[in-house]
């Protein structure tokens, strides 16, 4: 069975970690200075339209929808503006680590060769029907832009497989790429290769990548 709970917890210097929510029926996200809220239910995992959220009357409350495609959810997208020119798109995974392209009006314009690896984290409904078929959702990985002499690009782990024809038996490691958009093609510019180890999530801090690994010590050091 899928059970799902969302609580928020904050940091107190007085008293450390406290949580201050719990049982909200939304999946939360912070991107940039604004926070994004999406609901959840037992048949469909990510229910409904992902909304801007804010703190009303005592709690957490959708207000601004977004104008998303239809298959992307609140996490594993981002906002991007590839020549700064003030055209923003938005630039998401699939389910299956493939990255599209889509502009504002949800027109898909470009779509990966490959995929990026799988996603650690997933629900699956395995009630099936006719009606309610077997049905898998994963949470997307990561994606950062970031300002370069070029405008923006976009940071994205590719998590390598042990084999490559057999995904499903984990990764031996993992690359980092910078992918920047000229308005036909998708160019792909190496960050880091050959790193060690299960890569989970990143985070980058002014001009410094940290990448988060479940791995050995060898890994960690390497």
């Amino acid at each position: 069975d899928v059970s799902v709970r969302s609580f928020v917890i904050e940091l107190d210097t007085a008293e450390g970690y406290r949580k201050v929510r719990d049982d909200i029926p939304y999946f939360f996200r912070v991107s940039g200075n604004t926070l994004l809220m999406q609901k959840f239910g037992g048949n469909a995992v990510f229910s409904g339209p992902v909304h801007e959220g804010v703190w009303k009357d005592g709690g957490y409350q959708p207000q601004k929808q977004l104008a998303l495609p239809h298959d992307v959810n609140i996490y594993g997208f981002t906002y991007i503006d590839w020549q700064n020119n003030g055209q923003a798109q938005i630039i998401t995974f699939d389910d299956r680590g493939y990255l599209i392209l889509y502009d504002l009006k949800g027109n898909a314009l470009w779509k990966s060769g490959k995929s990026y690896g799988k996603f650690h984290l997933s629900f699956e409904n395995e009630t099936y029907s006719l009606i309610n078929p077997s049905v898998k959702w994963s949470v997307r990985g990561r994606l950062v832009p970031v300002q370069t002499e070029r405008g923006s690009e976009v940071i994205v782990v590719h998590k390598k497989p042990v084999l490559e024809k057999v995904p499903g038996l984990g990764t031996k490691g993992a690359e980092v790429y910078s992918l920047w958009w000229d308005g036909s093609e998708m160019d792909e510019k190496p960050v880091l290769s050959e790193v060690s180890g299960t890569i989970t999530d990143y985070l980058i801090r002014g001009n410094k990548l940290f990448l988060v690994s479940r791995g050995s010590l060898f890994s960690f050091v390497k």
